[in-house]
């Protein structure tokens, strides 16, 4: 970006970035009066010319790649054609490609080693000059610089050649004797610069022809290289050399080990590179990878060195490659003397940290966990050891945290958001480090553990602080492996406890909440489905296990809570299930193998079988194509923690614990009948109360009662209690009658229940958790074929032709076609496979039907002008529509014959179609395919298209229709869940606390249900997610509705192309990956004029609107593309929808105080919160404003769709009436509830609200209302509330007629039109309705109006400082400091200038992709760093800053650049 020469500064910058020269700004025209304001199609593709729209489709095709016509005469090859082609392209090379030196390894390959005619001899010459050149560097030793300028030739030749060439061109045994004995000789050894260049060949060498490398170990090239590095007298070679042996180390890093002294590589660690130090920890790492115990000493000697820097690194490589060295080591090290040898307190420290690090990789983490799980399964002493110095409830709590979406979100909602293989790992740690429980019934025995591993009070601290822990973790995850290690992990914790030690009640609480929990779901297993997963016969023992060990220690307390929980009934109903599989062999547990207990462990052989030729997998075909690995793996580690079990021994298990637990409960007393009579008894009361929600005492009264039911003098209601007394049925029936949101509510509830409201809502939840039986449906693929590569799977299904008429000869004559198809595929492209058969049919009939070779066109015409509505499917009996996927049809009908999902992908699925063959007649006047496809392109607007833009919309165009189109609930089929769920509403609704709603168990169902893409595509989602998150929102929290939501509502491309995200697939899949290919999103770039974006942008949005392809914005005359024009696209269409001309908002003309709070104080915008004016039936301008309304839901629903940022100031109340809109197909009944109305006017108008409200309290004082002097008109406007409104006057007697039309024309029916054109445009892009499972806060908040934080803590949290700074540097310093002192409009300004956007998008900083990254802008002409302004390039958040003098220069440059560099992108 050039600035004038007289400014004396030089500012540069680059494509996508802001310029500092303004254009002129035209005025906008009022949209109100434009004459261009009919947007009807015919207009806008008349005015495309005048608005200069142009179009560009962006397919991310590869760059075209120029090849050569290698046939002629046939198609064969033709050596000299070719010569001469690839020498005529040889002249124009592009990218500096040197062809020449191409040439003689090419015509070897194409023409089996012979080159054409005329090419021989320079070949030859080559040769020889190769061969001259590896002779000087044999005679090194007589003659030195000869020999450096051979190699250094040699190294360069070797970069321009493959494997092929290198084959055939350099006698490779021979140079790499020469390269050996020049490294070793003690002639040379002083010729330091020959020694690099030796090293250097020899790395190019194993570049270009890595089997060359095990010849040079052959010949002892490590020890050699080694000794180069026991005193470095030139860091060059070291460095050089340490390259090198990384090279050689990656297939042949046992040989490394093998050589010994692995200290030797890092013990001048410290005087390297940050490049040197990787190959030098690298070369350790790969030694380290498969280590065995003979190699103790050596790794001994190696820790020395290794555990200091390990402390110490800061680098993510370095770490890494340190952590896969441990991993290694720890695996292959196992004897217990050993690893208290090499594994230092620090060391443990260390790794404990390294977990609970936010910069550390899954893959680290994991491995980490791994390390400490073996040591301490390994080593008594080192048990110990983290028992007593480390806190490890902490360390845990740290690593889970680690993964929260927010600073302040409770452990249940952020569990949901932690990968289950690190609460596998955690699980598998804490099981391991502690001494088995006394009765192993699921677990395998251990024999290191022979004393205790702390003192009491370590202990009862680790228990105490664990156990709430373990238990959500239980309680919020549905993956069985995670849910066997953490409750192994309990029972082992709870047993660690000496005989004599009670637990707490509070202990006895959490743990029983999981018991009831835990029973209750597994109950639903055993009861809906014969075969019982082996998996779920583990879990009960274990929990059965968990009350025997309850009883034992706290047998008073554990045997009440049994009994007031339930469990009792539970343990009962398992023993009858459990005695009949007993008796009936039919009834037994589905085998699953468990001698595996590791998941991620898929080496069947011990550890000590060492691997085979490392090298020999690598090199299997002279030239085929490899990747050379960048590492060696260490094989994983494998822990046995769990028996192996049979179903009968399950069953027999499963029979003793239920008769053993039970014995004991029926000797004791019940306790608590009489309390429980009570309350059933006020549960009939409450029944019977007649309760007017208006009035406040009647609540107070309701309430209280309740109060005292739940909250007794000596104890709580349990949640099972709560159920079981009918005090939820009657709880629900009333609050159903209530009001769903008043003053009074709010009031009465704080009143009564005070501090106790969140415990009442905690009983309410464990309720809900310990009913809910909703279950999780799969696809019916697990493991490496399920997630999202299950979109990817074909599914076999036979179409068997039927006729719907005997006349019906095309139909009869097909025959039943077996076929594979994408399961994704819809029956749209049965249809068009179909057609294509009855083509072919019909060119058949009409050949044999007539010996002239005739065709029956009008036949030709009728199948052609076949439409997707002409076919129709069956399955079985059920009728199938065309928009249904494959896999959708077929996987309902399996359900429905309650067949086993698993075996849908292993048959062959029948399908029955019909083709309604029309009237031949119909298509006599049916036009010819030219005369077609000109009336096609004549509708096609004057918008230039690419040439490869596809003619056809593909699959994942489609957007999933509307998912919440379930029937409502009645009263008739309410359950125990509906009436919690009801009453958890009614509070909700009365409550701003949302967090305390959110239920984890619920939560984490929804979640484990979305890791089904396949279900999600094919519209067999369960109904209770769409009941839950269309009724119940509240329940979840917003990260995993707004999950939902795009999955559900965004189409199939974005649905694949969000698991890729979530997945961080797409760069490792192969380009013929089918995922790729369904998940190929089109871009339509479009080119708009600066100083007409608002008419533009309605003439984007009447065409591209539903477009499902992803639309990007550029500006004409400049030539800044991507992200940052797009954004400001948006946030200046989010200001013009603003413009008080447009009449679209309330404005409050006599409220002469402006909000400056964002910056903006232009008296053409509306400054206060958005809500729609209420607009005069009689007006002519109301059709173009309800016009308006439509474009702008189609704007916003646009913006959604494309994960744009807005820049709008909606007031709550606007998707409060929208909501209530489109859930009840109405507004509501305002004069219902006159005072909750009139508080609801108060939101958008304040004056107007405290005066209807003097009005309603004074309604029947007359000599008030009437020196008023009102009329029956809206305040502030001329807009009448009845005919002859301005002269009728409003009096007592009519008092709340006006209030009523007052409130309507408000709220009601004058904004009504509005709501529903903003609903039907919001409606083109996607259903308005999959919108009802975010709130109206949260909606007001995505589309601009949240509060940003800029505060210091979050901006060192979010930068990334990159190519000449770091976090420590002073310029990162001064610029945090100047950012967290921006007043609102400075915020503005400057996130424009950064993003394209004044707004950060929604999650501020923290969701900003690509992060928010500074780098260093160097000065350039003798200029000083001071004379320059900042630069950015807007699309990938990068802020180019000079390394200014002063904080104060650094705040005028930043100062001046944003309010001068925003309006253009274009070039330096």
């Amino acid at each position: 970006m050039n600035r004038d020469d007289n400014s004396n500064f030089d500012y540069e910058d680059e494509d996508d970035t802001h310029d500092l020269h303004h254009p002129t700004d035209d005025t906008y025209n009022d949209y109100g009066d434009s004459d261009d304001y009919h947007m009807d199609s015919s207009s806008h593709e008349e005015e495309d010319d005048d608005d200069n729209v142009e179009e560009e489709e962006d397919l991310d095709h590869d760059d075209e790649i120029h090849g050569f016509s290698n046939t002629q005469n046939g198609g064969a090859f033709n050596p000299n054609s070719f010569f001469q082609q690839f020498a005529e392209n040889a002249g124009s090379s592009e990218r500096g490609r040197n062809l020449e030196q191409m040439l003689p390894g090419l015509f070897s390959m194409i023409n089996g080693g012979r080159a054409p005619n005329g090419m021989m001899s320079s070949m030859n010459s080559r040769d020889s000059r190769i061969s001259k050149l590896v002779d000087n560097v044999i005679k090194a030793n007589e003659d030195p610089y000869i020999a450096m300028e051979s190699l250094k030739e040699l190294s360069e030749n070797m970069l321009m050649m493959n494997q092929l060439v290198v084959d055939r061109a350099i006698p490779t045994e021979k140079l790499i004797t020469a390269l050996v004995d020049v490294l070793s000789s003690p002639f040379l050894a002083a010729e330091m610069e020959l020694q690099m260049q030796a090293c250097r060949c020899l790395y190019n060498l194993f570049e270009v022809n890595p089997e060359s490398i095990s010849l040079a170990v052959e010949k002892n090239i490590i020890k050699v290289l080694k000794e180069k590095l026991t005193e470095i007298n030139f860091i060059d070679l070291a460095e050089q050399v340490l390259e090198t042996l990384e090279y050689i180390s990656r297939v042949h890093g046992k040989d490394i080990l093998k050589a010994g002294d692995l200290t030797c590589y890092i013990q001048y660690y410290d005087f390297f590179t940050i490049h040197a130090q990787r190959k030098a920890i690298a070369i350790v790492a790969n030694a380290c990878a498969r280590v065995n115990i003979s190699d103790f000493d050596t790794i001994k000697d190696a820790m020395v060195v290794i555990a200091p820097i390990f402390q110490n690194v800061s680098d993510k490589n370095i770490l890494s490659r340190l952590l896969n060295a441990l991993y290694g080591i720890v695996r292959g090290v196992r004897e217990t003397d050993m690893l208290e040898q090499i594994c230092t307190t620090n060391i443990l420290e260390r790794l404990l940290l390294l977990t609970s690090s936010s910069d550390v990789s899954l893959d680290d983490k994991l491995n980490c966990y791994d390390i400490i799980t073996s040591i301490v399964a390994n080593s008594r002493v080192l048990s110990r050891n983290i028992i007593e110095n480390s806190n490890i409830s902490e360390v845990i709590l740290h690593c889970l945290n680690s993964y929260s979406k927010n600073s302040n979100a409770a452990l249940h909602e952020t569990l949901m958001f932690v990968p289950n293989d690190i609460l596998v790992r955690i699980g598998r740690f804490i099981a391991l480090l502690l001494p088995p429980e006394e009765d192993q019934k699921i677990s395998m025995e251990q024999s290191i553990y022979d004393s205790s591993l702390g003192t009491d009070s370590t202990l009862k601290s680790l228990v105490d602080n664990l156990t709430p822990i373990f238990v959500d973790i239980y309680m919020n995850s549905m993956d069985f492996p995670v849910r066997k290690y953490i409750l192994i992990a309990l029972l082992r914790l709870l047993s660690c406890l000496p005989k004599d030690t009670l637990y707490d009640k509070k202990i006895n609480t959490e743990v029983m909440r999981l018991i009831g929990s835990a029973l209750a779901q597994n109950k639903t297993h055993i009861t809906d489905d014969k075969k019982i997963p082996n998996d779920i016969g583990v879990l009960i023992v274990g929990v059965l296990q968990v009350i025997a060990l309850l009883i034992k220690k706290s047998k008073e307390d554990a045997i009440s809570l049994l009994k007031r929980e339930g469990i009792s009934e539970l343990i009962e109903s398992f023993l009858s299930v459990f005695d009949s599989i007993d008796k009936d062999s039919s009834l037994v547990f589905e085998e699953i193998d468990n001698n595996n207990d590791d998941d991620e462990d898929d080496e069947s052989s011990d550890y000590d079988s060492e691997l085979e030729d490392e090298e020999g997998s690598y090199f299997k075909v002279l030239g085929s194509d490899f990747d050379f690995p960048d590492c060696v793996k260490p094989k994983k580690m494998k822990f046995t923690v769990f028996k192996p079990k049979s179903s009968d021994v399950l069953v027999q298990e499963v029979i003793d614990e239920c008769k053993f637990i039970l014995n004991i409960l029926n000797k004791e007393l019940s306790t608590g009948s009489s309390e429980l009579k009570e309350i059933r008894h006020i549960v009939e009361k409450l029944e019977q109360m007649e309760v007017d929600s208006t009035k406040y005492k009647e609540l107070l009264q309701y309430w209280t009662v309740v109060r005292d039911c739940v909250f007794r003098p000596d104890f709580t209601l349990s949640p099972f209690e709560f159920i079981s007394s009918g005090l939820s049925s009657a709880i629900s029936s009333k609050v159903e009658t209530f009001a769903s949101t008043t003053n009074n509510n709010k009031r009465v509830l704080i009143e009564v229940f005070g501090e106790k409201l969140i415990d009442f809502i905690d009983i309410l939840q464990a309720a809900l958790t310990r009913i809910e039986t909703f279950e999780i449906i799969d696809c019916g693929l697990q493991g490496s074929e399920g997630g999202m590569a299950s979109l990817g799977k074909q599914i076999t299904i036979e179409l068997i032709p039927t006729s719907i008429s005997e006349e019906d000869k095309f139909t009869k004559s097909l025959k039943p076609t077996m076929i594979s198809i994408q399961c994704i595929s819809s029956f749209k492209t049965c249809c068009e496979f179909l057609k294509s058969r009855l083509l072919n049919v019909s060119f058949v009939e009409s050949m044999l039907a007539n010996e002239t070779g005739g065709i029956n066109s009008e036949e030709i015409k009728a199948i052609k002008a076949l439409n997707d509505s002409d076919f129709t499917f069956k399955i079985g009996e059920d009728p199938i529509s065309v928009n249904e996927t494959i896999f959708g049809a077929v996987f309902k009908y399996t359900e429905k014959s309650q067949e086993d999902v698993k075996e849908l992908w292993t048959k062959p699925h029948s399908i029955k179609f019909t083709v309604n063959l029309k009237k031949l007649d119909r298509f006599e006047e049916l036009p010819d395919a030219e005369n077609s496809s000109n009336s096609i392109e004549e509708n096609i607007s004057d918008i230039e298209h690419d040439n490869d833009a596809p003619t056809d919309a593909p699959l994942e165009d489609t957007i999933i229709e509307n998912v919440y189109e379930l029937e409502k609930r009645t009263e008739k089929n309410l359950t125990p869940v509906d009436h919690i769920l009801y009453i958890l509403k009614f509070l909700r609704a009365n409550m701003d606390n949302s967090d305390i709603f959110i239920n984890s168990k619920l939560s984490a169902k929804l979640s484990k249900q979305l890791d089904e893409p396949l279900i999600i595509a094919s519209g067999a989602l369960p109904d209770w997610t769409l009941y839950l998150t269309r009724d119940f929102s509240f329940l979840f929290p917003f990260e995993s509705r707004m999950f939902f939501l795009k999955c559900v509502s965004f189409g199939y491309g974005r649905l694949i192309q969000l698991w890729k995200n979530k997945a961080e697939l797409g760069k490792d899949l192969s380009s013929d990956n089918p995922i790729l290919q369904l998940g190929r999103i089109t871009r339509h770039k479009l080119r708009i004029p600066r100083d007409k974006i608002f008419l533009t942008g309605l003439k984007i949005l009447d065409k591209y609107g539903s477009n499902p392809s992803i639309l990007e914005m550029e500006y004409q005359d400049e030539v800044g593309t991507g992200l940052g024009p797009t954004l400001e696209f948006y946030a200046t269409m989010s200001k013009d929808f603003s413009r008080q001309s447009l009449g679209m908002w309330r404005v409050d003309n006599y409220n002469s105080k402006i909000d400056e709070s964002d910056g903006d104080t232009n008296q053409e915008y509306v400054t206060q919160l958005l809500f729609p004016m209420s607009i005069d039936p009689l007006v002519e301008k109301r059709g173009k404003i309800k016009e308006l309304f439509f474009y702008l839901g189609e704007f916003i629903a646009r913006s959604m769709l494309d994960n744009r940022i807005l820049d709008f100031n909606f007031n709550t109340l606007f998707f409060s009436l929208t909501h209530e809109l489109v859930r009840n197909q109405k507004l509501p009944d305002y004069m219902a509830n006159v005072e909750q109305s009139i508080d609801m006017i108060s939101y958008i108008d304040k004056q107007i609200g405290n005066s209807l409200k003097y009005m309603y309290e004074n309604k029947a004082n007359a000599g008030k209302i009437e020196e008023l002097y009102l009329t029956f008109i809206v305040p502030g406007t001329t807009i009448p509330l009845i005919d002859n409104g301005d002269e009728t006057s409003v009096t007592s007697e009519n008092i709340l007629e006006y209030i009523n039309l007052l409130i309507s024309g408000l709220i009601g029916d004058g904004i009504k039109q509005q709501l529903l054109a903003f609903i039907d445009g919001f409606s083109k892009v996607f259903p308005y309705s999959n919108l009802l499972i975010l709130s109206p806060e949260e909606l007001i908040d995505i589309f601009g109006r949240v509060e940003e934080d800029w505060s210091k803590e979050t901006l060192y949290s979010c930068i990334v400082s990159d190519h000449g700074y770091t976090m420590d540097s002073t310029i990162i310093h001064d610029l945090i400091s100047i950012m967290s002192s921006f007043n609102p409009k400075d915020k503005r300004l400057f996130t424009q200038f950064l993003t394209g956007s004044p707004r950060l998008p929604f999650g501020g900083f923290k969701a900003l992709k690509p992060k928010f990254t500074v780098v260093l802008k160097h000065a350039e002409d003798g200029l000083s760093p001071d004379q320059y302004l900042p630069s950015v390039m807007t699309c990938a958040n990068y802020l180019k800053l000079p390394k200014y003098s002063n904080q104060e220069i650094m705040r005028t440059r930043i100062q001046q650049a944003i309010e001068e560099g925003a309006g253009a992108f274009l070039l330096s």
